[in-house]
């Protein structure tokens, strides 16, 4: 009788720590599974806020890129395009990326960056008309100082988008869809 006793205290003892590791794992799913403020917030950024922001900017970068083309267009054409089409597109891009509203710092701090790629972009456009208006100015001259704003532009971009890939792996997230 006293085996069988003590036995039972043993199978007790079994099941009750049974049920403590059981009750410990489902606590660290539920914390490993609950987001942070930033990963909600950066979540948001990268799959609600960003799609439209692109749709909005892949036809803009197409309008630069024939800009580009060789042979490229007449001044005047190239002009007419940069002035009435992808000069107002970019500064409705812009706005709307301004009235972005983030929740954290660091979204925050991605949507600003995005604001000043724009930016870029658009003080390239503005340079080429610039040089297109300017007469006195060398045709090498001129090219070199346009293809120099694209390229910063360029640059600025990919480094924002660089950095947005870069807060989402840091935050243990699948980043945005390759461009």
């Amino acid at each position: 009788m006293a085996g069988g006793k003590s036995r039972f205290d043993w199978l007790r003892l079994v099941r009750f720590g049974l049920l403590a590791a059981f009750a410990a794992g489902i606590g660290l799913l539920v914390h490993r599974l609950e987001r942070s403020p930033e990963q909600r917030d950066l979540t948001r950024y990268v799959e609600t806020t960003l799609p439209p922001l692109r749709a909005r900017e892949q036809p803009i970068l197409v309008e630069v890129a024939r800009l580009g083309q060789s042979p490229g267009l007449a001044p005047a054409e190239a002009r007419q395009l940069l002035v009435a089409q992808t000069i107002p597109a970019i500064l409705q891009l812009r706005k709307q990326a301004e009235q972005v509203t983030t929740a954290t710092a660091e979204a925050r701090a991605l949507a600003a960056e995005y604001v000043q790629a724009l930016d870029k972009l658009l003080e390239a456009c503005r340079a080429s008309v610039r040089v297109i208006d300017n007469p006195k100015l060398s045709t090498q001259a001129g090219l070199a100082e346009v293809r120099r704003a694209f390229i910063d532009a360029e640059q600025a971009r990919d480094l924002w988008d660089g950095d947005v890939r870069q807060a989402c792996r840091r935050h243990h997230l699948t980043g945005p869809a390759a461009r």
